[in-house]
């Protein structure tokens, strides 16, 4: 999930060796794609993101619904403001290095995991958090 367009989206996660995801949502929550073949899921296809008030939190219900998924078996990571609906609609997460601050304070006393220091080699560390994930 990423405020990021699709081929940015794809570009970091080769270039980090990030496994496939299953789905991806970027464009701030306007874009939903199956994660192996990049087709539009059916009535979650690219929305126009103001005309619609997309998030990233939205989007993610939306595709849990669509799928009969688990929320509990979710795991958000996130550092702006742009990824508070995520904590919002009560998914775990972890808060990823760089955090924004007005992020922090709007997660205070929220149930995420430790705010991740950025390794070497781990943009945000979000690897670091892949075990804590594993966990859920």
């Amino acid at each position: 999930m990423s405020d990021r367009n699709l081929h940015t989206v794809e570009h970091v996660m080769w270039e980090h060796r990030v496994p496939s995801p299953d789905y991806i949502i970027c464009d701030g929550g306007a874009t939903t794609v199956d994660g192996v073949n990049l087709a539009s899921i059916p009535f979650l296809r690219t929305l126009p993101r103001l005309a619609t008030g997309a998030c990233k939190g939205l989007a993610l219900r939306r595709l849990l619904c669509y799928l009969g998924a688990d929320a509990n078996k979710v795991v958000v990571a996130g550092h702006g403001l742009t990824d508070l609906t995520l904590y919002q609609y009560g998914y775990r997460g972890v808060v990823v290095a760089g955090g924004e601050p007005a992020l922090l304070k709007a997660l205070a006393g929220a149930p995420v995991f430790a705010p991740l220091l950025r390794a070497r080699g781990n943009p945000g560390g979000v690897a670091a958090a892949w075990p804590l994930m594993q966990t859920c």
